[in-house]
C-alpha cells in the first residue's frame, strides 16, 4: 500500500473535538494505587465508557468494544478486510494521577473543569493522556462517518491504570496473545 492508496483524512470539527476533550477531563478517572486502582471508585470508569459510546456513535457502530478482564481497560476492534495483514494498535489511557491536596490554586484552570480559554484546554489529562484518547476517537468517528473500511484490522486500547501499574495493558496483551494476534 502506498500513501496514494490511503483515504483522505476525515474532516474534524476542531471546536467539537476541544469540547469533547473538555468533557473527558471532567470525568474523574483518577488512579490512586496499584492493585485495583478503581476499587470503591468505579463510577467514573463507567461514566467514561458511556460517554465514549454516546460521543462517538459511528465509531462504536463500526467497531466492537470489550472490557478487558480484570479492570476497566477497553479494547476496540475494527475488523479489516484483509486477514493476512497484521493489525495496527493505537493506545492511550483513561486514567490520571490525583491532584496534590493544597495545589488546586496553582493550576491555570481547575484540575477537573476542562476549561477552554485562550486557545488552550486546561485540566488533569489535557496532555497526559486523555488528549490522545480523544484524538484517536475523533479520527475513528470521522473515518466511520466517511464510510471508511480498513484493509488492516485496527485495534484501539485504552488502559485504565497506566499511572499506577499498567496491569490493564498487560491483561490486554495477554488477551491478544491468547488470540494469536501479533
Amino acid at each position: 500500500t502506498s500513501f496514494a492508496d490511503l483515504p483522505a483524512a476525515p474532516a474534524i470539527d476542531e471546536m467539537a473535538a476541544a469540547q469533547h476533550l473538555s468533557e473527558a477531563i471532567r470525568i474523574k478517572t483518577v488512579t490512586y494505587r496499584a492493585g485495583d486502582p478503581t476499587a470503591g471508585n468505579e463510577g467514573p470508569w463507567l461514566e467514561m465508557r458511556d460517554w465514549l459510546a454516546q460521543t462517538y456513535p459511528a465509531a462504536h457502530a463500526a467497531m466492537t468494544r470489550e472490557v478487558v478482564p480484570g479492570g476497566y481497560t477497553l479494547l476496540y476492534t475494527w475488523e479489516g478486510s484483509n486477514a493476512a495483514l497484521d493489525p495496527v494498535l493505537l493506545m492511550a489511557h483513561q486514567d490520571v494521577v490525583p491532584v496534590t491536596p493544597g495545589t488546586e490554586g496553582d493550576w491555570e484552570g481547575a484540575p477537573f473543569a476542562g476549561e477552554i480559554k485562550n486557545g488552550h484546554i486546561y485540566g488533569r489529562g489535557a496532555i497526559d493522556d486523555k488528549s490522545s484518547l480523544v484524538s484517536i476517537m475523533e479520527a475513528a468517528e470521522g473515518l466511520a462517518n466517511s464510510g471508511f473500511k480498513p484493509q488492516r484490522t485496527i485495534l484501539l486500547l485504552f488502559g485504565h491504570d497506566e499511572e499506577v501499574s499498567g496491569s490493564g495493558a498487560e491483561a490486554a496483551v495477554a488477551l491478544l496473545k491468547s488470540r494469536n494476534v501479533s
